[in-house]
Order: structure tokens, then C-alpha cells, then sequence
């Protein structure tokens, strides 16, 4: 799999995109909660975006804690294990914003 994290020309703006076609879709009642973004990358541009009251975001490629921007980040490969690392319900709500990938 070929991986293209933020290397491309178009990233910054495609980043934008991303973050401001979520922060559409989110509803406003839920950012009193948290949210997660998997496969937030190295750069967590929607997590420093977005107003939800507390920010998660897990990426195999995480290398900066966040603290400076309020984040909560972990180093962590979703598609190695059978269960994330938090309780049943922890999340108000969940993103995956270019994640997927064709092998």
C-alpha cells in the first residue's frame, strides 16, 4: 500500500476540504462530547479545527503528543488489532477522513 500523508501539492488544501466537509456534516449537540479521527496523521489538521470539547486521534504515524493544541494523540494501527482503545460509548462522534486506500 502505497501511503501519501501530506507529501502531495494538494494536501494542505485537500486537508481544508476535508476538515470543513465534517465540520458540515457533525451537528452542532455533539461537540459538548468527544470526538476520535482515525487515521488523524501526523499533521491532525481537523482535530486543531474542529470545537469539540475533547479531541482524540490515533494514526499509525503519530510522532507529537498534541498537548500543545489540546489533542489527546496515540500511536496506534487500527488495522492490527480487533479493538480500539477505549470503552463502549467513550465518543459523542467518530471520523475517518481519507483513511481508505485500494491496495
Amino acid at each position: 500500500m502505497k501511503v501519501t500523508r501530506g507529501t502531495g501539492k494538494m494536501e494542505g488544501w485537500l486537508s481544508r476540504q476535508r476538515a470543513e466537509r465534517a465540520e458540515y456534516l457533525l451537528p452542532k449537540s455533539l461537540r459538548t462530547g468527544r470526538v476520535l479521527d482515525v487515521g488523524c496523521g501526523v499533521n491532525p489538521f481537523f482535530l486543531t479545527q474542529t470545537n469539540f470539547a475533547e479531541r482524540y486521534g490515533l494514526d499509525p504515524e503519530v510522532t507529537a503528543t498534541g498537548v500543545e493544541a489540546g489533542l489527546k494523540l496515540d500511536r496506534f494501527d487500527v488495522a492490527k488489532v480487533e479493538r480500539l482503545p477505549f470503552d463502549d460509548n467513550f465518543f459523542t462522534a467518530v471520523t475517518m477522513l481519507a483513511v481508505f486506500s485500494s491496495a
